[in-house]
């Protein structure tokens, strides 16, 4: 499965919302000084794709907003998760 899309619209420790778009076919890294939100993005992409996971022991699911973009084998899946609800689907239909 490999990430294409990642958009936070609402997380503790992100200040607004932003996409991580484009992203190559390979290995993409994500770098930059302490602070800036590396460590949110990874959670954020744990919290979308095992929703049982949840964000972290002292983040609550209401504080959680994300959408991502996913290709596998061929298809297309998006997942939306908006505090504890949680939606994924295969090509545009629901999953």
């Amino acid at each position: 499965m490999k990430l294409r899309r990642l958009s936070i619209d609402r997380m503790p420790g992100i200040d607004r919302p932003f996409e991580l778009a484009d992203l190559g076919e390979g290995l993409n890294i994500v770098v930059g000084p302490n602070g800036i939100g590396k460590s949110r993005v990874c959670a954020a992409v744990r919290a979308l794709l095992w929703h049982e996971r949840g964000i972290g022991a002292a983040i609550e699911d209401r504080e959680f907003s994300a959408r991502a973009l996913f290709a596998h084998e061929g298809d297309m899946w998006s997942v939306v998760r908006n505090g504890s609800q949680h939606a994924w689907q295969r090509g545009g239909v629901d999953a």
